[in-house]
């Protein structure tokens, strides 16, 4: 019964890491854009703040947007703690 609780958790938390762990790895390679930008002439540091801007522009669905890797990575550490508390428990024979 344990091994299917553990399944159960076990998927929208790898998807809620997923999601976390894509949203990190494009902030990354924005940033990366942003400094290659001081020598290479580009175009990110202005989409980046007209994508914020337009953000701001929408009010509550901006702010779901720009919450939602922390919404993602603290429903991720629920999910673990759930995971690995699964099976700990001292059961009575």
């Amino acid at each position: 019964m344990d091994t299917v609780r553990k399944v159960i958790i076990f998927i929208p938390m790898s998807l809620c890491f997923l999601n976390f762990a894509s949203w990190l790895l494009a902030a990354i390679l924005i940033y990366c854009g942003i400094l290659a930008g001081f020598f290479i002439p580009n175009l990110i540091l202005g989409n980046l703040l007209g994508f914020l801007n337009t953000l701001g522009d929408n009010g509550l669905i901006g702010l779901v947007v720009i919450a939602e890797p922390f919404i993602a990575y603290y429903l991720y550490l629920l999910l673990k703690r759930r995971y690995d508390s699964i099976g700990t428990a001292e059961k009575i024979t």
